[in-house]
């Protein structure tokens, strides 16, 4: 059986990431038929890059992904990971706290880098992720309470301490 690879080179503006090859022989079956093909495409669109694929038997199809910013107002926060380091946009309300601005709205909270003057706005910048809120665990006896965020027993401290931000270009 002749082999056919698809390689996804994907680019963000000029700068080349990374190559992603798929082939349709019996031992890989990521993508096999023109339907797997497409979903492949549909899938690598919600990052929103640009792609060329090439063909072993010397074809080539020019891909063109969004390249303005993913919107993710409305994703939960669980699925956040995926946008790292890209370009996105954020629609909410600007709220104040001592570690700085952020941007809320019913899905999530988005710390913000940069100074912003409006109550209702719509950010785009650059997604990053760090661990540096001040939680604690709140016990029942507890004479002092520590600053910071409490916590309830048994939480995972580093993934309480998680916050996303954008930085503004």
């Amino acid at each position: 059986m002749k082999t056919k690879h698809v390689y996804f080179t994907i680019f963000t503006h000029t700068l080349i990431i990374m190559t992603i090859v798929f082939s349709s022989c019996k031992e890989q079956q990521t993508v096999k038929t023109p339907e797997k093909q497409k979903e492949a495409v549909d899938n690598l669109k919600e990052v929103g890059v640009s792609m060329k694929m090439y063909f072993n038997d010397q074809t080539t199809s020019d891909v063109l992904l969004p390249k303005e910013a993913t919107d993710i107002s409305k994703l939960d926060r669980k699925n956040l990971d995926m946008y790292l380091n890209q370009k996105v946009s954020f629609s909410g309300t600007i709220e104040r706290w001592k570690l700085g601005n952020a941007i809320s709205n019913s899905t999530s909270t988005i710390w913000i880098e940069g100074e912003i003057n409006f109550e209702d706005i719509k950010v785009t910048g650059t997604l990053i992720k760090k661990y540096d809120l001040p939680v604690f665990i709140m016990e029942k006896d507890m004479k002092a309470v520590p600053a910071g965020i409490p916590v309830e027993p048994g939480t995972d401290l580093k993934e309480a301490s998680k916050r996303y931000i954008i930085i503004i270009e």
